[in-house]
């Protein structure tokens, strides 16, 4: 894998779970 997929990745993956992390953490929506 390049530097670059790796970064494409992080950015996917913290897309997709950050606002459910979020979500769960709080217990309310963005």
């Amino acid at each position: 894998m390049d530097i670059l997929d790796v970064i494409l990745v992080s950015i996917v993956v913290v897309g997709i779970s950050g606002p459910l992390i979020y979500r769960w953490w709080t217990g309310r929506d963005l």
